[in-house]
């Protein structure tokens, strides 16, 4: 039988998760790529937190069990062959979790302690990053608003979401030079920012509701107060995860990170 090399690359061994890395990893960031799911992925073979986000995007599209693993009807949705190998590795480099965003946040590289705080507080960064696209992937589908009304709504958005975004990345600089007041500092960075995101969507929820009746799109609006909801209820959740995180009690880097984006999605899945 003559070999087929193309045959071979399309072959993902799997399941994949958090942790995995190699080629099956690099093929399937190609193929999420190509699949114009969000985020955007660099296809380094190394399964990350954006990744994850990505994979579980894709999944909800297929109507897939969303749970960010890629096992063989992921696989198969995909386009490439399954082959079953072996379990999810559990990953022993906590840097091989974030991609390289992290590596221009502090240059000289942290130490391991300084590099815990940045790949948690990244898990954060990256739960409000996929909250704003998920609220406008929501205003974006609804074809009847008007364009003034569409503008005021990502005007609303953009420059809060950003502005809590970096107020966590420059917590990660600051607590990385204050070791004794590290947990304040990223607690108080957190609570702001979830305050920044709260208001920008109260914002939004007072945007829409001046043409819901009009419009019938009440039920938009009750679900965008959903979330903000949540968010207000998961901020002590999420302080507490990287309070428990930090100090060693009950779960490892991995773990937060998986705990902090599930309470987050949880909350946008109002």
């Amino acid at each position: 039988m003559q070999f087929n090399p193309v045959a071979v690359a399309s072959i993902v061994t799997g399941p994949l998760a958090i942790g995995s890395r190699g080629q099956s990893v690099t093929l399937v960031q190609e193929g999420l790529n190509r699949a114009n799911v969000t985020p955007r992925l660099k296809c380094d073979g190394a399964f990350g937190i954006n990744t994850d986000a990505a994979v579980r995007a894709f999944q909800k599209r297929k109507h897939l069990q969303v749970d960010g693993i890629v096992g063989p009807r992921t696989t198969a949705a995909l386009g490439f062959r399954y082959v079953a190998g072996a379990p999810v590795p559990k990953p022993v480099n906590i840097g091989d979790l974030i991609g390289p965003i992290l590596k221009n946040m502090q240059p000289p590289p942290p130490p391991p302690e300084d590099s815990a705080i940045a790949h948690l507080v990244q898990a954060v960064v990256q739960g409000i990053a996929e909250i704003e696209a998920g609220v406008m992937r929501i205003v974006n589908s609804m074809s009847e608003l008007p364009d003034i009304v569409l503008n005021e709504i990502r005007s609303a958005l953009a420059d809060p979401f950003q502005t809590a975004i970096s107020m966590l990345q420059a917590c990660v600089r600051t607590a990385a030079g204050a070791v004794g007041a590290a947990t304040g500092i990223i607690s108080g960075a957190v609570r702001g920012s979830f305050q920044k995101v709260v208001a920008a969507l109260q914002v939004v929820v007072g945007v829409l509701s001046k043409v819901a009746d009009l419009l019938g799109l009440s039920g938009i609006v009750s679900k965008i107060q959903a979330i903000i909801v949540k968010m207000q209820r998961a901020t002590d959740s999420i302080i507490d995860v990287i309070t428990r995180t930090l100090a060693g009690v009950g779960r490892t880097i991995v773990d937060g990170i998986t705990e902090i984006l599930g309470i987050i999605r949880s909350a946008a899945a109002a």
